[in-house]
Order: C-alpha cells, then sequence, then structure tokens
C-alpha cells in the first residue's frame, strides 16, 4: 500500500491554508459591520441635516438648538472619518491575509503535486515487479512444458 512520506506535513499545510482561509473570511466580515456602522452613521447624519432644513424654514428658531446640532453633525463627521481610517486598515490587512492564503495554498498544492507524482510512480513500480513477476511464472512454466514434452518423445 502507497504511503506519503510527507503526509503528516502536508496535514499541517491543509490545516495552516484553512486557517488563513478564515482569517481571511473574518476581515472580509468586520469590513462588512465597518461598512454598516458607516451607512448607518450616514443616515443619521442626512436625518440630521434633514431636520436643521425644516427646524431653518420656521419661523422662531433657537440658537442653542442650532449650535447643538452643528455639534452633533462634527461628531457624526468624526465618527465616519474614523470608521473610514478604520477600514482602510482593515483592507490592508485583508490583503495580508490574502496574501498568507495565496501562498499556504500553493504549499498545499505542491505538496499533492508531489503525491501524486510519488502515487504514480509507486503504481508503476508495482505494475513492473507485477509484470516480472508473471514472465518469470511463464518463463518457468514453459521450461517445464518443455522438459515434459522432451520427456515424453523419449518414452
Amino acid at each position: 500500500m502507497f504511503q506519503f512520506r510527507f503526509d503528516s506535513l502536508l496535514r499541517l499545510r491543509e490545516s495552516e491554508r484553512d486557517a488563513a482561509r478564515q482569517e481571511v473570511a473574518d476581515g472580509h466580515q468586520a469590513m462588512g459591520i465597518l461598512q454598516q456602522q458607516r451607512e448607518d452613521l450616514e443616515q443619521q447624519r442626512q436625518q440630521l441635516r434633514d431636520t436643521a432644513q425644516r427646524r431653518m424654514s420656521e419661523a422662531s428658531i433657537s440658537v442653542d438648538t442650532m449650535l447643538n446640532q452643528g455639534r452633533y453633525d462634527v461628531q457624526l463627521a468624526a465618527e465616519i472619518q474614523g470608521i473610514a481610517s478604520n477600514m482602510a486598515a482593515v483592507e490592508k490587512e485583508i490583503e495580508r491575509r490574502q496574501t498568507r492564503l495565496q501562498a499556504a495554498d500553493i504549499e498545499v498544492k505542491r505538496l499533492e503535486r508531489l503525491r501524486e507524482t510519488q502515487q504514480q510512480q509507486w503504481n508503476a513500480d508495482q505494475l513492473a515487479a507485477q509484470q516480472a513477476d508473471l514472465d518469470e511464472i511463464a518463463t518457468l512454466r514453459f521450461a517445464r512444458a518443455s522438459r515434459n514434452q522432451g520427456a515424453h518423445r523419449w518414452d
């Protein structure tokens, strides 16, 4: 039976590849969460601006209310900017993880090709050994048959 000599190394590399694949998926999930947070904040900011526009059209408007809305708008803008910078950092991390995943995948494929090549060589060696055995059996039968025919001729 064929036994791949580097089977434990292949399993280790497969495990590393799977872990790298999970890390990439986690990075994409984090990016999705950040995008959702950014969209929520942008929506809040738009609602704040819409409310401010409505209040501006009213006859009586409070300066304190306008200042508070302005401060809140600035705060939302700062939070959106912070999320944007986090998204850029997560994007770089995803790229780094994808590079690591590609390297791990290449290593797994390299070991799988080596296993396949060694399996084919082992199969060829087994076939050659079986053929040699069959050739030897055929030669012995032929020699025995020749002796038996030769012994019958002298009778």
